[in-house]
């Protein structure tokens, strides 16, 4: 069973998957905390999810995303304690465009105005390689053999 979650969902994870058998493998869509560096703001905002990441051991693999325009791993997560892979876009990456919903905008591009289209289909490219990468990572965890992604213009993401 794996735990997929994103902004307050990921938060969520990291407050409670710290117990045993809850989930195989986690994968956290950007907390809103990684690029933070000022662990007071992040008390003041995020108490749980600090004392969390700072205090739990996770028995199962994480893969931490988020687009910190830097490279991993993120400052607050450095201590976490467990197996941790970080990805983080290249190009700038919207925290809304995590979700497909956000992107399917695009759609309607020729019907309605889509202003910024340009931009979406930026985010759609590196959403499609995330995709790829969460399918990788999930079947890596159920011992699937397979191929690590290949991508067409280079490798979207700094990774550790």
């Amino acid at each position: 069973m794996f735990y997929i979650g994103h902004s307050w969902g990921a938060q969520e994870g990291w407050c409670t998957l710290h117990e045993p058998g809850l989930a195989d493998a986690f994968v956290s869509l950007e907390t809103t905390m990684e690029w933070k560096t000022d662990t007071a703001e992040v008390r003041d905002k995020w108490p749980h999810v600090l004392e969390a990441i700072t205090t739990k051991s996770y028995p199962m693999p994480i893969l931490l995303v988020a687009d910190t325009e830097g490279e991993p791993p993120f400052p607050l997560f450095k201590s976490v304690r467990g197996d941790l892979r970080y990805l983080d876009p290249k190009k700038p990456f919207a925290h809304e465009s995590y979700t497909s919903a956000y992107l399917m905008r695009l759609q309607g591009e020729g019907r309605w105005n889509v202003p910024d289209a340009a931009i979406l289909r930026e985010q759609e490219v590196v959403y499609e390689a995330l995709l790829d990468e969460l399918l990788y990572f999930l079947q890596q965890q159920e011992g699937v053999p397979l191929s690590a992604p290949k991508f067409r213009d280079g490798d979207p993401f700094h990774r550790k």
